[in-house]
């Protein structure tokens, strides 16, 4: 049966600095891959498949340095040689798939968008192949490298987009014979899922309250600043790092309160050293019963949250990895948790708007008051 080779490219710009020069990808020392001739070849789990990925030696000089642009192959060796924080730019990679069946290969050749082969083609590439492999490679960089700012690779999640469209987004090819297309399995089709949040974006009043805040020298504290993370998290609908965050915030938050409250009194701080041997839901659930800020529902779905984060850090549960109906839960616990925790924490009401709802017109507008 028949090869069918593909080839992709992986946009690595979503972080770039304010002044539009990168980071663009990973950023090397005095060098620069040089294309396939320095391919990396991932492992892979499903059988009959190869993937390997490169970096296009691409790039232009501007005032002595390399500045990267896609398409220009302008990069002098004996100034790469001598510059460090060289970006690499997009990341481009093939995927070999053996003994896919004519009849498949007939389908693709002829571009019928919808076939039950190309789908099921196109989920077993995506799914089995290219990510698993692809999203590795990335978190090596991320973690090992120190490349944090690399975005990862999206999975495929139906709810948000169809298969074509994730290909299209990896600008996926194939290549038969003397014949190459796009690869795209199905309809191009982009669901937006609104997300919480459109009735949190800053108000006037919040603007009026800002200016109060502001000149009484409100700065956000390591709770605070950590609320943030699980925020954004929980926006990016990346349930693992909002878990984690929104309970490491969780924990700050606590100890703000207990300060706090208790000042500087060190009498009463003594007689409360057993609340630090408590687990952390009883400290949470003493500390609740107390501020009287904190409904009993948003109470209980937070301790749920906390157990899930120990089955993340312990156990090694993926929630990102799990179906619709339990990321739904997850969303609803870590959402209840993050509004427990801004209740102890000090300053105005936190908000959670949502940067994926955008400007819309509403009915009536408010009545002033």
């Amino acid at each position: 049966m028949p090869v069918l080779p593909l080839t992709f490219t992986l946009r690595l710009i979503e972080n770039a600095l304010p002044h539009g020069r990168g980071p663009y990808g990973v950023r090397f020392d005095r060098w620069l891959p040089n294309g396939i001739a320095d391919r990396i070849t991932l492992p892979s789990s499903e059988p009959g498949a190869i993937v390997a990925v490169w970096f296009e030696r691409c790039g232009y000089v501007d005032g002595g340095f390399i500045r990267w642009e896609g398409g220009r192959h302008e990069v002098e060796p004996t100034l790469m040689v001598r510059q460090r924080g060289v970006d690499a730019g997009d990341l481009c990679g093939s995927v070999m798939v053996e003994d896919v069946p004519e009849e498949t290969c007939e389908v693709v050749r002829e571009n019928r968008v919808g076939h039950d082969l190309y789908t099921r083609l196109g989920k077993r590439i995506v799914t089995r192949v290219l990510y698993p492999a692809v999203s590795n490679f990335l978190q090596v960089l991320r973690s090992y490298h120190g490349q944090h700012w690399i975005p990862e690779l999206a999975k495929w999640d139906s709810r948000e987009q169809s298969l074509g469209a994730y290909c299209s987004g990896l600008n996926l090819r194939w290549a038969l014979g003397d014949t190459t297309g796009k690869f795209v399995p199905t309809e191009l089709q982009v669901t937006i899922r609104l997300r919480g949040g459109s009735r949190e974006f800053v108000t006037e009043a919040d603007w009026s309250e800002l200016r109060t805040n502001i000149a009484s020298g409100l700065a956000p504290s390591p709770a605070a600043d950590m609320l943030r993370r699980a925020h954004a998290s929980a926006d990016h609908q990346r349930w693992r790092y909002a878990l984690i965050d929104a309970v490491t915030a969780l924990e700050l938050a606590l100890s703000e309160f207990v300060t706090r409250t208790l000042g500087n009194e060190s009498s009463l701080i003594e007689r409360l050293a057993g609340f630090a041997d408590l687990s952390l839901s009883a400290q949470l659930v003493a500390a609740a019963a107390f501020s009287a800020r904190v409904s009993k529902t948003d109470l209980a779905s937070a301790l749920n949250a906390i157990q899930q984060r120990n089955d993340v850090v312990h156990d090694g549960w993926h929630p990102d990895e799990q179906d619709e109906t339990v990321t739904d839960q997850v969303s609803a616990y870590v959402h209840a948790l993050m509004r427990v925790v801004g209740t102890f924490i000090a300053g105005p009401r936190f908000r959670f708007p949502s940067m994926y709802v955008g400007s819309m017109l509403v009915r009536d507008r408010p009545a002033q008051v």
